[in-house]
């Protein structure tokens, strides 16, 4: 009965969608390390926005796999055609940052910071909730094989963090034995690395009472 009586409605707010200089300010730190972890991503006002227009769990999907066991939905591909599907556009806050990853001006934000001369474009938009005991198993992307430059940007809009918060973790091992970074503050931030690079990237199992809501475009 929920879903039926909000399938027609639409939330509308007043703030821009901005990324903040912390973006641009990570490049010398990711082209030397192939990851950057950003703070205050997104202005204020915006991740204001975001957080109360996150949408109901009944929106996302359940998950259909142990090694990735986080809720998903909400998601858009450049394959599929340029329009934003109207799960995305009902909500103001997630159509102006799509519309923000798919400008010229964010793409040549982000090839700046992959750097190498890249010429980056937004190919996917995904959004998540994780649930009690959600990981992923470590693992690389499928892409990392291809000849071409890909970055993927895991955006976190809220969440308690710490240890085992769900903060994805980038390590040199397929088990997190050999942690390179893992992110632990969940409000706001955000986790960017180069998919081709020679690391692996997952997240244990969350305690018992913590969550995490965040968004992936590459």
């Amino acid at each position: 009965a929920l879903r039926w009586l909000t399938r027609g409605k639409r939330y509308e707010g007043t703030a821009e969608c901005r990324i903040t200089e912390g973006l641009d300010n990570s490049a010398s730190h990711f082209q030397e390390h192939r990851w950057a972890l950003v703070e205050n991503f997104f202005s204020v006002d915006f991740h204001r926005e975001l957080m109360a227009q996150w949408p109901n769990r009944y929106e996302f999907n359940p998950p259909t796999t142990l090694t990735k066991s986080y809720d998903t939905g909400l998601a858009w591909k450049s394959k599929g055609g340029s329009e934003a599907p109207r799960s995305i556009r009902k909500y103001s806050a997630l159509a102006k940052l799509l519309g923000y990853l798919r400008s010229t001006e964010c793409s040549q934000r982000f090839s700046h910071v992959y750097g190498s001369g890249a010429n980056l474009q937004c190919a996917s938009f995904l959004m998540h909730m994780t649930r009690e005991g959600s990981q992923v198993v470590p693992h690389r992307d499928s892409y990392y094989r291809s000849k071409h430059p890909a970055l993927n940007i895991l955006m976190f809009v809220n969440g308690q963090g710490g240890k085992n918060g769900g903060g994805l973790t980038i390590s040199r091992d397929n088990e997190l034995k050999d942690v390179i970074v893992e992110a632990r503050y969940l409000k706001n931030s955000a986790l960017v690395y180069d998919v081709k690079a020679d690391f692996y990237h997952g997240f244990r199992p969350l305690d018992k009472g913590k969550f995490r809501w965040s968004m992936s475009s590459e």
